[in-house]
């Protein structure tokens, strides 16, 4: 007779076939085998969700901060071309002869020993209204008082 394998729960004997010998499922000493597959199942499910926490969410957090970091430099851009216009401006009104101008346009100032003279616009040409009617009324003065209206009617009857 054979020795038994400590891990084989039947031993190997002379009368066993060699090829059937080798086929034969090793067995594990009793409660490990049915405790193998649920633990397996656990370490895997364990491992995709850390592989999700590790790479897929903070992928989402990364493409959010990207979103805003664009956003970010076209509104950067503008204050930029914004910053220049303005100090393009204040190079312009360093100059005494631009403060003046603009002093002379917008505000009406003259220097000592001038004297402003304002233009102002032609007057309103009056509206002429044809003589027919109903613009005759309107052409001819008010009727004063006491006048009888046309036709002859007084309203005393």
């Amino acid at each position: 007779m054979g020795r038994a394998a400590p891990w084989r729960a039947t031993p190997v004997t002379a009368s066993t076939p060699a090829s059937r010998a080798g086929l034969r499922r090793p067995h594990l000493p009793s409660g490990i085998g049915r405790w193998i597959r649920p633990l397996l199942l656990a370490t895997a499910a364990v491992a995709t969700i850390a592989a999700l926490a590790v790479y897929v969410f903070p992928t989402r957090t990364w493409l959010d901060q990207r979103a805003a970091l664009a956003e970010t430099s076209v509104e950067l851009r503008e204050l930029q071309a914004e910053r220049s216009a303005l100090e393009q401006r204040v190079a312009e009104l360093d100059s005494d002869g631009q403060i003046e101008e603009i002093a002379r346009s917008q505000y009406g100032l003259v220097r000592p020993g001038e004297e402003a003279y304002a233009v102002l616009p032609a007057p309103e040409q009056p509206v002429e209204l044809p003589a027919l009617w109903p613009f005759g009324a309107l052409l001819e003065p008010t009727a004063p008082e006491g006048s009888a209206p046309p036709g002859g009617a007084t309203g005393r009857d």
